[in-house]
């Protein structure tokens, strides 16, 4: 489903250019659970947002299911985005004064999702994270772990191949880490394909596959 070929990035600099990608390749195929791993400032981030579509490639090419991502036009990787990936960040990213349901929901809101359609997809999301009995709440009501939850459930809402995860467990507690890592693998059962970034081997080693990145260069995958 995912193919990158020689993909690069780079970024203009006052000495130049400065690369953060250098030539990846890298393919990815379905359902999986795969771990990028490297220190800070490695590239393992922007590699994922070039996955996700949240950036673009200097060069190389990048296909999604057959189709060319780095040729989309603005309007279709916002589709991509908001239909087949999903995407969990470490800081969760969650609005305080909705509550759980509409943090949820939000995707479904900028889709133009029919009101109609969104209240038993929310509630199916919720109830696939253990939380449908906190749909109510507030994030300043839950554990950490929970808030975390949420924004798994909101990966989820528009049903996607993808889910994308950075440092997914990265402001948690060793024992939640654990119980997130038990929910991306549910749902990684249920057929899709979890992409998680991370620096720690513990979590790494919780992957099917690994993929090692330094200083822009993917030195080694296995699977």
């Amino acid at each position: 489903m995912i193919e990158l070929k020689d993909v690069s990035k780079a970024y203009d600099s006052g000495n130049g250019k400065t690369y953060v990608l250098k030539n990846v390749n890298l393919s990815v195929e379905t359902p999986i659970i795969i771990a990028i791993m490297g220190p800070s400032g490695s590239g393992k981030t922007t590699l994922l947002n070039i996955i996700g579509g949240l950036d673009r490639p200097t060069s190389g090419s990048y296909l999604f299911a057959g189709e060319a991502v780095e040729k989309k036009r603005e309007r279709e990787l916002a589709k991509l985005r908001g239909g087949r990936i999903g995407f969990v960040f470490q800081m969760f990213n969650l609005i305080p004064r909705l509550t759980v349901f509409r943090n949820a929901e939000l995707p479904m809101v900028y889709a133009g999702v029919p009101a109609s359609e969104r209240y038993e997809r929310v509630m199916a999301a919720l109830r696939a994270v253990g939380l449908e009995e906190k749909a109510d709440r507030t994030p300043d009501k839950l554990s950490g772990g929970e808030v975390q939850r949420v924004a798994i459930a909101r990966a989820l809402i528009n049903d996607p191949d993808v889910i994308l995860a950075d440092e997914p467990t990265g402001n948690l507690d060793s024992k939640t880490g654990k119980d997130i890592l038990n929910v991306l693998a549910s749902l990684n059962r249920s057929g899709r394909t979890i992409i998680l970034v991370t620096h720690n081997a513990q979590i790494a080693a919780f992957a099917k596959r690994q993929v090692r990145i330094f200083d822009g260069v993917v030195q080694e995958a296995s699977r």
